[in-house]
């Protein structure tokens, strides 16, 4: 395959700074009831908005991919918001064409030295459409969660967490199916739709015990609850021959 043009485009303005750190999946991973880290609350100075994008295309298709981050870490407060799209484009008359995107962010709160807040969202969007089928799908996930901390003896430190998360998750898919010359009917299709809604309730805990300073003892404890409710709708759909006149 012959590569007919590579890409990247690269723009600065004012406090929008492109860059591209580590894996840009990574940096919109959540995960859901993990532990509130002190670290999120180490002020930092001059974080810039991060936007990146390239474009490819080639003998068969065009992509461009693009992601744009900002976080503001304070004493207090520490939030962040990344989010990220990819368009795909057949060429050569070709119709198949794709969308991927995500959103995602995060509110923390230091309520108190020993207690945390954290607000946890996220949405997601995927479609595909070509000659014969189209399909799309939302996923939503909104998250909150709260830890304190405490020392209840000498030489002994204990964490607790309790999270509750809802989850939205909707589909639709049109198929066009081809049609045999004796199947008795001019066309085919379908369509497919599902929805799911749920959520996720858990708590864990973590006690450590130091009684030296070269030898420590912990334990963690975790349940976790969770209830969804799934909707799936399929149809059919056939056209007679009658209907064309034959």
């Amino acid at each position: 395959m012959t590569r007919l043009l590579t890409g990247t485009v690269a723009l600065v303005l004012g406090a929008v700074i492109l860059a591209l750190v580590g894996d840009p999946a990574a940096a919109l991973a959540q995960d859901a009831g993990a532990v509130i880290p002190d670290t999120t609350f180490i002020p930092r100075t001059h974080e810039p908005i991060s936007y990146y994008t390239t474009y490819d295309r080639n003998v068969s298709r065009a992509a461009w991919l693009q992601i744009l981050s900002y976080a503001h870490n304070a004493k207090r407060v520490a939030f962040n918001v990344a989010a990220s799209a990819t368009t795909v484009n057949a060429l050569q008359g070709i119709k198949s064409d794709g969308l991927d995107g995500d959103v995602s962010g995060s509110v923390n709160v230091r309520a108190t030295n020993n207690w945390t807040w954290s607000l946890d969202g996220r949405y997601a969007l995927n479609s595909n459409d070509d000659e014969l089928a189209s399909t799309d799908r939302r996923q939503n996930k909104l998250q909150l969660r709260t830890q304190y901390q405490f020392s209840p003896f000498r030489n002994v430190s204990a964490m607790g967490l309790v999270f509750a998360e809802f989850q939205q998750d909707q589909s639709l898919g049109d198929r066009k199916i081809p049609v045999a010359a004796n199947a008795g009917f001019a066309s085919h299709a379908a369509r497919d739709s599902s929805y799911t809604s749920g959520r996720r309730d858990g708590a864990s805990g973590t006690l450590t015990w130091k009684p030296v300073s070269w030898l420590e003892v912990g334990g963690t404890g975790g349940m976790t609850s969770i209830n969804t409710t799934t909707n799936t709708v399929k149809r059919d759909f056939f056209h007679s021959l009658n209907a064309f006149g034959c």
